[in-house]
């Protein structure tokens, strides 16, 4: 399978400064984007909250849609814990795009 587009589907308070791997999520995150534009890989980034928070999804061009369908990617990569691979997973049910957990 070759992929051609990506959502990042990334846990906001994983980039928060007071979290204790801040450091080591936000070097991740870069060498991440790093990999994909040197592959020319089309990206879409989604910063997700955990549901006790609130939810925040914001997607440049997907106009913060509640699904991920193959058309708008090729896979799903998952910067987070269970509860952000839970809302991958839910954004992209029944809808054929593989999910990532980093």
């Amino acid at each position: 399978m070759k992929v051609g587009k990506v959502v990042i589907l990334v846990n906001k308070n994983k980039l928060n400064k007071n979290h204790r791997n801040r450091d080591k999520s936000a070097q991740t995150i870069e060498y991440l984007k790093e990999v994909l534009e040197k592959n020319k890989i089309e990206t879409h980034w989604i910063t997700s909250l955990p549901p006790q928070t609130g939810r925040s999804n914001r997607l440049k061009k997907l106009n913060s849609s509640k699904e991920i369908t193959k058309d708008v990617a090729d896979i799903v990569l998952v910067c987070g814990g269970d509860g952000t691979m839970l809302e991958a997973a839910q954004k992209t049910i029944g809808r054929g795009v593989p999910l990532i957990g980093i």
